[in-house]
């Protein structure tokens, strides 16, 4: 076998492992194994299978039940006198910001959301709904 046979075979090898190491990691495959989580949260709170894992995503619901559950359900709690994207920001903890910007715009749900979309916190929303459309793609919603 000539050597740059070998230095291929070797370069493809490390490209394999550190995929399938990279793989592992990922948060969007750790929760597509936890559909039945998904499927229970979702039934139990009348939302979509992929809102739920979206959800999910953005508060490391693959490692933490419970914190996925609490965020589903501040979520759910929120929508309504919020809207979603606000609802979003609360349930990925940042419910002391929502409140804040609030207060700041009188209640004015455009007003707050357009308040905080500068913040770092805010990239929550456009990942949620990222995260959800991929999900959706994925799942039976």
């Amino acid at each position: 076998m000539k050597s740059s046979t070998r230095i291929l075979v070797a370069l493809v090898a490390a490209f394999l492992v550190a995929f399938w190491l990279l793989r592992g990691q990922s948060r969007f495959l750790a929760l597509e194994q936890q559909v039945a989580t998904a499927r229970a949260l979702a039934g139990e709170h009348g939302l979509t299978e992929s809102e739920v894992l979206a959800l999910g995503e953005l508060v490391d619901g693959h490692r933490d039940v419970d914190r996925w559950r609490h965020a589903v359900e501040t979520f759910v709690r929120q929508r309504p006198a919020v809207g979603s994207d606000l609802a979003v920001l609360a349930a990925a903890g940042h419910q002391e910001l929502v409140d804040g910007a609030l207060v700041d715009t009188i209640g004015d749900r455009g007003k707050a959301l357009a308040a905080l979309s500068g913040r770092p916190e805010a990239l929550a929303v456009g990942r949620f709904a990222a995260m959800r459309d991929r999900f959706s793609a994925r799942t039976r919603d």
